[in-house]
């Protein structure tokens, strides 16, 4: 309920994104969850974790191929990587016979850094509507920039 709960909000705070960019990266995150949400208990148990994983790599293919590198990118790729990684052990859990309760808190932990990363204002952007979360200037090479310059 919680993860259904967290979901909501996400698409509820995609609407309200300062650029374009971020508005499409946030709807497109939070609306493939939703659907997975809700599409999910008509799956069987291992369909599941494959169509969730899937569908955070087809996000993450378009995020790193689409949109312009910023620190905001960066911390979009490292959730879709760490949500596929997380449904690999959802996986994992489900095959040993294992109760999923660790698999859906960190779930809902990951939900609830996605909406920190929403809502926070990123720099150089003043006239973002949630000015709430501040990170420290960190100077380093974006992963969606650098992945830009191999291919």
């Amino acid at each position: 309920m919680l993860n259904q709960l967290l979901i909501i909000a996400l698409c509820f705070i995609s609407l309200f994104q300062p650029t374009r960019q971020r508005t499409l990266i946030a709807m497109g995150f939070s609306v493939t969850c939703m659907v997975h949400a809700m599409v999910s208990s008509y799956l069987s148990d291992v369909l599941y974790y494959l169509t969730a994983g899937y569908m955070d790599l087809i996000i993450l293919v378009f995020v790193c191929l689409l949109a312009r590198p910023t620190r905001f990118i960066d911390m979009v790729i490292i959730v879709l990587i760490s949500s596929i990684c997380l449904n690999v052990y959802g996986w994992v859990l489900y095959e040993s016979f294992s109760s999923p309760i660790a698999y859906n808190k960190a779930f809902s932990c990951l939900y609830l850094i996605a909406i920190y990363i929403f809502l926070k204002k990123e720099p150089g952007n003043e006239n973002s509507s949630f000015n709430w979360f501040r990170f420290p200037d960190v100077k380093r090479d974006n992963l969606c920039y650098s992945l830009h310059k191999k291919a």
